[in-house]
């Protein structure tokens, strides 16, 4: 174990996650605490869709698991 140990916070814990797991789209609302998450994934390649409702989001992120058979995040 290093003797420096770095700091992080959620959001980049979540995208890092998303990477991992070969998430290249997203789907959320957006608002305040989604945004900071939206723009670190976009900076990371992956694409943020964002929707006006969190039931739409969650349709649009099954119907592309659906269609993709990979998993759709919302």
């Amino acid at each position: 174990m290093s003797d420096q140990l770095q700091m992080t916070d959620g959001m980049h814990i979540i995208v890092e996650a998303l990477k991992q797991n070969n998430i290249d789209t997203i789907y959320g609302v957006v608002g305040i605490p989604v945004t900071d998450m939206a723009r670190h994934a976009q900076a990371e390649g992956i694409r943020y869709i964002g929707f006006r409702h969190e039931q739409s989001a969650g349709y649009a992120a099954a119907a592309s698991g659906f269609l993709t058979q990979k998993p759709g995040s919302a």
